[in-house]
C-alpha cells in the first residue's frame, strides 16, 4: 500500500524558494553564451546534438527505490494563489521526505547525476537553444529521452506532482507509459500528489482520484488512448461508471503491451480463464501439469484468492509475465549496445573520460587567458595612472599669462585641449581595464575560481601523463556494465518465467474450484471472506493513524 502524500505548507514555501533561486541563478544574455561555448567545448569535435544524443543515452538517471517523482506544469500555492512550478513542489516533497527518513530517499530527475549535468546547460531556455543554432523540437526529443531513460529506471512507487496528465505534456506521452511499462514500478504503484483538476466533476472524484486510474486516463483529447468524457460518464449509473472506466483503462494496458512489443493476439472463443499471452514467448515454459483437487482451500497456494478475484489475479500475473519478458529483451538490447560500443572503445566510461580531459582543459585554458586579461587590466590601469599624472604637471603651466606661455610656444586654450585629451585617455583605460576585469573573471568562473584551476591543472597533468592507465581503468569499468546488464536481463527473465507459472498455477486454481460440487464452493467462498474481513482489521489496527507521508 502506497503512502498517502501530503503537501504541508512548509513544504508549498520551500519550493517558492527554490524556484525564486533558480530564477535568481538563470543566465544573462552573455551567460547563455558562456553556456553554449561550454557545451560545444564539451563536445569537441561532434556535433552539439549528437553529444547531447549520446549523453542521454549514458547518464545517470537513477532514483531511490520508492523514491521516484515526476512532474509537470505548475499549480497555484494553496496560501498566496501564485503559481509555483510543480518542479519546485516536488523538490520540496523529496527534501522532506528524506529528512524525516534517510533510509527512505526520494529525489527528482534534475537531481540525479545525469540531470544535475543536464540542468546545467540551460536548455530549457530558448536563447541557449538559438545560441547553440539548435531547433527547439530537436531539444525536446532530447529531453523525451531522459525522461523516458529515467521513468525506465524507476523501482517501486512514483510520486507525480501534477492535477493530470496532460496530452501536450511529457508526463503523458513519455514518462507515464515508460512507468507502466516498467516491471519494477508499474501503474499500481503511482500516487498523485496533487487533487483532480476543477473539471473534473466533483461527483467523479472517487472514481477518478486514485494514482493507477490517473495513471492511465486523461480528459483533453478524445484522439489519444484513455480519454474519459467525464460529462459523459457523469451521466452514467455508478456501476455503468466502473464499467466503463475499466474498459478505457484496459485499452491503456493492451496499447502499453503492444509497445513493449508483447501483446499476442486473443483467442476467439470465449473460455472461462484467457490462455496465458506471455507464455509462447517465454523460452521452455515449464508444461502445466493437471493435479486431482487437492482437499482444504487453505493448502493450496492459491487458494485464499476470492473466485471474484481469480481473473484480475491471472490478468495480472499475464502482465507482469509480459512486462518482465519486455523487460528482460530491452536490457538484453542494451546489452548488446553497450558491448559494440565497447569494441569500439567509445563505452560511457571511457567517454566520460574523455569529456573530463576536455573539460579540465577548458578550465586550464580559461585560468590561462583570466591571468591574461588581469594582466592587461592592470596594463591599462597604468596608462591611467600615467595620464592623471601628465594632468598633474599641466596644472602649474595653466596657471601662467597667455603672454608667457606664447613664449613657450603655446597657448591655455591648447594646454586644456591637452588636459581633456589626457583626462579622456584615462576614463577610457579605466574603462579598458574594467572590461578585462570581467573577462577575467568570466574565465575564473568557467576555471573554477583559483583553487579550482590548480585543482584542474593538476588532475589534467595526471591524466595526461597515466592516460593508458586511466584507459585501461575505464574500459573495464565499462566490460563491468554490459556483464551487469547481462546479468539483469537473466534476472528478469527469470521473474518472467516465474510469473509466467504463478499465471499457470492460478489458472490450474481456477480449473480445480471448477470441479467442485455447489455447497463446497460457497463454504470455501464464505471462509475466505472470514479470513479476509480479519486481515483487513489486523491491518489497521497495525498501521494506526497516516503519518501524512
Amino acid at each position: 500500500m502506497s503512502r498517502r502524500v501530503q503537501l504541508v505548507p512548509e513544504m508549498w514555501d520551500r519550493a517558492v524558494d527554490l524556484q525564486r533561486q533558480r530564477e535568481a541563478r538563470r543566465p544573462d544574455d552573455a551567460g547563455v553564451q558562456r553556456c553554449a561555448e561550454r557545451l560545444r567545448s564539451l563536445a569537441g569535435d561532434q556535433d552539439v546534438l549528437d553529444y547531447l544524443w549520446q549523453r542521454a543515452e549514458t547518464m545517470d538517471l537513477s532514483s531511490p527505490f520508492d523514491g521516484a517523482t515526476l512532474w509537470a506544469w505548475r499549480s497555484r500555492h494553496p496560501s498566496t494563489g501564485d503559481f509555483v512550478g510543480n518542479r519546485y513542489v516536488a523538490q520540496a516533497w523529496a527534501e522532506h521526505v528524506t529528512r524525516l527518513d534517510p533510509t527512505r530517499p526520494a529525489t527528482v530527475i534534475h537531481l540525479t547525476p545525469g540531470g544535475t549535468e543536464m540542468d546545467q546547460h540551460w536548455l530549457n531556455d530558448r536563447r541557449t537553444i538559438e545560441a547553440l543554432d539548435l531547433d527547439p523540437d530537436d531539444v525536446r526529443e532530447v529531453w523525451d529521452r531522459l525522461s523516458e531513460r529515467y521513468a525506465e529506471n524507476i523501482h517501486g512507487r512514483t510520486v507525480v506532482f501534477s492535477d493530470h496528465a496532460h496530452t501536450a505534456a511529457i508526463l503523458y506521452s513519455t514518462e507515464l507509459p515508460a512507468v507502466r511499462r516498467t516491471p519494477d514500478a508499474g501503474a499500481d504503484r503511482i500516487a498523485f500528489a496533487h487533487p483532480p483538476p476543477e473539471k473534473i466533476p466533483a461527483a467523479l472524484h472517487a472514481l477518478l482520484e486514485p494514482g493507477p486510474v490517473r495513471a492511465r486516463i486523461q480528459i483533453d483529447d478524445p484522439a489519444l488512448p484513455g480519454y474519459v468524457d467525464t460529462a459523459a460518464l457523469l451521466r452514467l449509473a455508478p456501476a455503468e461508471r466502473q464499467t466503463h472506466l475499466a474498459e478505457v483503462m484496459a485499452q491503456v494496458d493492451a496499447e502499453d503491451l503492444r509497445v513493449a512489443g508483447t501483446l499476442r493476439p486473443q483467442p476467439q472463443e470465449a473460455e472461462p480463464v484467457a490462455p496465458n499471452p506471455a507464455a509462447a514467448q517465454l523460452p521452455d515454459p515449464e508444461p502445466e501439469q493437471r493435479e486431482p483437487p487437492v482437499p482444504g482451500w487453505r493448502t493450496r497456494p492459491h487458494g485464499m484468492i476470492r473466485t471474484a478475484d481469480l481473473p484480475t489475479a491471472i490478468a495480472a500475473a499475464d502482465r507482469a509475465a509480459a512486462q518482465l519478458e519486455a523487460g528482460a529483451r530491452n536490457r538484453a538490447a542494451e546489452a548488446r549496445r553497450l558491448h559494440e560500443t565497447v569494441q569500439r572503445g567509445q563505452g560511457p566510461a571511457t567517454r566520460a573520460l574523455e569529456q573530463r580531459r576536455a573539460a579540465l582543459t577548458t578550465r586550464v585554458d580559461a585560468a590561462a587567458a583570466a591571468t591574461a586579461a588581469r594582466d592587461a587590466a592592470a596594463e591599462q590601469y597604468a596608462l591611467s595612472r600615467q595620464a592623471w599624472q601628465d594632468i598633474h604637471q599641466l596644472a602649474e603651466p595653466a596657471q601662467q599669462d597667455a603672454h608667457t606661455l606664447r613664449e613657450a610656444g603655446t597657448s591655455p586654450e591648447e594646454i586644456a585641449a591637452r588636459r581633456q585629451r589626457l583626462r579622456d585617455a584615462a576614463r577610457n583605460a579605466v574603462a579598458e581595464a574594467q572590461r578585462h576585469e570581467r573577462r577575467a573573471a568570466d574565465h575564473d568562473q568557467l576555471a573554477g575560481g583559483i583553487d579550482g584551476s590548480a585543482a584542474a591543472a593538476a588532475e589534467l597533468e595526471d591524466l595526461t601523463q597515466r592516460w593508458d592507465h586511466h584507459t585501461d581503468d575505464a574500459r573495464q569499468r565499462d566490460l563491468g556494465a554490459e556483464h551487469d546488464l547481462h546479468q539483469r536481463a537473466d534476472t528478469t527473465l527469470e521473474q518472467a518465467k516465474q510469473a509466467a507459472r504463478d499465471a499457470a498455477a492460478l489458472r490450474g486454481e481456477a480449473r480445480l474450484r471448477g470441479t467442485l460440487d455447489q455447497a463446497t464452493a460457497e463454504r470455501e467462498e464464505a471462509e475466505r471472506e472470514e479470513v479476509s474481513r480479519e486481515a483487513a482489521a489486523a491491518e489497521r489496527d497495525r498501521d494506526g493513524p497516516s503519518l501524512g507521508l
